[in-house]
């Protein structure tokens, strides 16, 4: 890890001593030249180089072509590389310090939450995304979901009539091999737009996890010590497409009508073998018992997503409404076998399970558990949108929807002698959540020369119902009603615009998501599990962020958040056993700074680089119980540098650094990587091959440590995420051009499966 420090240190701040007195340099050669002729003008466009971030009212845009390391990618490495986001090891994704983002696609849901949308997000090529807007603090036409903000994620589009196709292939080569592929078409005549997308890709991994955990007497010396190792071997395969069709106006004027019709899905099988050995020590350091477990883990994803839509522009300028009719369904099998056998001092065998709730060993040596946790959702909505402009430069959003969702999860648990299982009542359930959730909401933004103001309000009211068939009288009903104001300002310091100050504020909830309500226990293995909490209730949080930008190069925010009732995973030990669940915390608070800059040095060298330094709180009650009140700081360092050569020829290396991270009872060690890439333009740009290699130095193993009363659990996790890679595209047809995005009405519902 020391090596990946100082690697990428060096390479990001290197160059910033000269940094400032270059971008000068060019700034004055560019804007003030008193001898500015046709030939400085030509000038002025070569080094004009689309920049990394872009900073707009109520977003920054992170532009993905501009990083050659993306393209033997996927979605989640783009993420893990954007100015702000990081993504835990248990799946969570955080913003500027702050967990529960909401993550669209194309304005529409990823269906997904926790370690299934980390799955879907590494078999989302980066080769077909255009763009990742960060929202921190998203204005009133947004759902309020999302505590930390929203993170849309652009793909790319075409609009020219005729017909284009883009085809992409890649393959990368770790310990295991990785192949992705896809192929987009689009065809556009006078009144209709045709598009389509299919993709199909190959993943094979590896998970190697290295756990221990120490217990301690009260006067301190050390009473057991267990440790553990876990090896997953993982292959998946993944088939994505959608397609839509577009009805155009005849022709293009102020009064039109448009409607279209969009359908998606994919398909994700899943196979997973996992070798677990969990050793038993005294306090004194003997040797106890040893557990060997064989686990075998299937699951098939499937989603299915329908939309209906309608836009009506209006002869008044800037007036017009849309609506919109989705439905979305999606389903998982979940099957998983381990069969686990202990070994005694006296090397004698028993299949003792030593998990509360299993029964008790059986008398062959061998011990089984099989549980199968087949799950299925499905979500209607309905949306309609008015805008209007007035005067010109004031502008007016209102809207309206009701979203309805249904999840539902059987768990059916056998144990005992393999070939002879038999149910387990106390573990079996079925856990049934429906809710509906209607909005409304009104914005008005005002867009001046020098001054621009965005304030919004919308309203959400909430009814839930749950119900545990395993338990009686299990079934529960909720009921609230929020307001959620939202307000964004940016003020032009100087008439040439070279100045920009940025302000927001928003107030935003995290409703927890079906995995935090679901009782139902996933078992790692006989000694290690998961369980939802059915009693979770929603957090709020007020956010606000002030950043100044001069030149659009360099950025300085400051951020701060206030959350009660934040959701976090809570930690017990029980005898052997160590599992984990959803709890509300009473209270906690992200404050600090970042840094950006995004600047050419030369005419075709260039530099990105983003430092944050956040300053985290949590206070409230726990299990065991006892009162956490922990604060600390962390600091995080990204950012690449990019040359481009003659010929088509660009280079670029890229890294990252991240220090102690706290989260609630737990704290993730330092981790870093450092990337490499170069890349080859063909036949006029409509084709380019990229080679390079991700985490060189294989310094991205993940620690994480738990810090319990008389209790210290340790984890230390691997991937395989050192490779090689090797990326082909090609283009051809007409070339492309941004269109309109079309937003559905199940931005929110989807993220929450």
């Amino acid at each position: 890890m020391i090596y990946a420090r100082t690697g990428i240190t060096c390479l990001l701040m290197g160059s910033v001593m000269s940094l400032l007195a270059q971008s000068r340099q060019t700034d004055s050669a560019s804007l003030h030249s008193p001898h500015m002729d046709s030939a400085s003008l030509k000038e002025i466009r070569i080094i004009g180089q689309k920049p990394l971030t872009e900073r707009k009212l109520d977003r920054t845009i992170v532009h993905v072509d501009a990083q050659l390391t993306d393209a033997g990618g996927h979605a989640l490495d783009i993420l893990e590389k954007s100015p702000g986001v990081t993504v835990d090891d248990d799946g969570t994704i955080s913003l500027n310090g702050k967990s529960g983002v909401l993550v669209l696609i194309d304005d529409r849901p990823t269906y997904l939450s926790g370690q299934d949308l980390v799955s879907y997000l590494k078999n989302l090529p980066a080769s077909q995304l255009e763009q990742i807007e960060l929202l921190p603090t998203p204005p009133a036409r947004y759902p309020a979901s999302g505590d930390a903000g929203i993170i849309i994620i652009r793909t790319k589009k075409t609009g020219n009539k005729g017909f284009r196709a883009d085809i992409t292939t890649s393959y990368n080569q770790g310990v295991y091999a990785r192949t992705d592929n896809t192929i987009n078409l689009s065809e556009r005549t006078d009144r209709f737009q045709f598009t389509g997308m299919a993709g199909f890709s190959s993943t094979n991994n590896y998970y190697q996890s290295d756990r221990s955990r120490r217990y301690y007497n009260p006067d301190g010396s050390l009473a057991q010590l267990i440790i553990q190792n876990h090896l997953e071997i993982s292959h998946q395969t993944d088939f994505t497409y959608n397609g839509g069709i577009e009805f155009l106006p005849e022709k293009a004027g102020r009064r039109s009508t448009t409607w279209g019709f969009l359908f998606s899905g994919y398909e994700n099988p899943y196979h997973e073998t996992g070798h677990y050995t969990d050793e038993f020590y005294t306090g004194s350091a003997q040797a106890d018992s040893q557990t060997h477990i064989l686990s075998h883990f299937h699951n098939h994803p499937e989603n299915q997503n329908a939309n209906a839509h309608f836009l009506r522009t209006m002869s008044h300028p800037g007036r017009s409404f849309s609506a919109d009719a989705d439905f979305v369904h999606y389903q998982t099998t979940g099957y998983q076998v381990e069969t686990s056998s202990t070994q005694l001092p006296d090397s004698s065998t028993t299949g003792g399970s030593g998990v509360p709730g299993l029964g008790v060993p059986s008398a062959g040596g061998v011990f089984d558990l099989i549980d199968q946790q087949p799950f299925t959702a499905d979500i209607y909505s309905l949306k309609a949108d008015y805008t209007d402009r007035f005067n010109k430069n004031i502008f007016l959003e209102a809207g309206l929807q009701p979203t309805w969702s249904r999840r539902q999860n059987s768990g059916s648990y056998l144990e005992g002698s393999p070939g002879s299982e038999t149910p387990n009542d106390s573990l079996n359930n079925t856990f049934t959540y429906r809710e509906q959730i209607n909005a409304a909401y009104v914005a008005l933004r005002s867009e001046q020369k020098r001054f621009s103001l965005q304030a919004g309000l919308r309203l959400e009211n909430t009814l839930a119902r749950g119900q545990l068939t395993a338990i009686r009288d299990s079934t529960f009903r909720i009921s609230y009603t929020n307001l959620f104001p939202s307000f964004h300002a940016s003020w032009n310091m100087d008439s040439n615009g070279r100045s920009l100050l940025f302000f927001s504020y928003a107030r935003r909830i995290d409703r927890p998501s079906y995995n935090d309500l679901n009782p139902a226990r996933f078992y790692f293995d006989q000694y290690t599990y998961f369980s939802g909490n059915p009693t979770l209730f929603p957090e709020f949080s007020d956010n606000f962020e002030m950043s100044y930008t001069w030149l659009d190069r360099y950025t300085l925010t400051a951020q701060y958040s206030r959350t009660k009732g934040g959701i976090m995973l809570a930690y017990l030990l029980e005898g052997n056993s160590f599992f984990y669940y959803t709890i509300n915390l009473d209270l906690q608070t992200t404050a600090g700074i970042s840094a950006d800059i995004s600047t050419p040095l030369t005419s075709n060298w260039s530099i990105n680089t983003h430092a944050e330094w956040m300053y985290k709180h949590y206070f409230g009650m726990v299990p065991g119980p006892f009162l956490l009140d922990k604060t600390a700081p962390y600091f995080l360092l990204s950012g690449s540098t990019k040359y481009s050569f003659r010929h088509g020829w660009s280079g670029e290396i890229s890294g990252m650094y991240k220090d102690d991270v706290l989260f609630g009872e737990s704290v993730l060690r330092p981790v870093g990587r450092l990337n490499i890439a170069i890349r080859k333009k063909l036949w006029k740009d409509k084709g380019s091959v990229t080679l390079g290699g991700n985490d060189i130095l294989r310094t991205w193993i993940v620690g994480r440590n738990i810090y319990l009363p008389n209790a210290l659990v340790h984890f230390q996790n691997s991937y395989d995420r050192r490779e090689a890679f090797l990326s082909f595209s090609y283009s051809f047809g007409r070339a492309p051009r941004n269109i309109k995005r079309h937003t559905t009405g199940v931005e929110d519902e989807k993220s929450r499966l």
